[in-house]
């Protein structure tokens, strides 16, 4: 396994860790900030 393999799996941990986290408190803003850029995203307060 290279270094670059090893850096990638640590920083995917990383990001699911957070997620994770994140749906522990029921913040679906910022888990969708995780993966969408800013301008894309629209919330409803429904």
């Amino acid at each position: 396994m290279t270094i670059e393999m090893i850096t990638a799996k640590m920083e995917l941990k990383e990001l699911v860790d957070v997620f994770s986290n994140l749906a522990d408190v029921n913040d679906a803003a910022a888990q969708g900030e995780l993966f969408t850029p800013p301008e894309q995203l629209l919330f409803s307060s429904v």
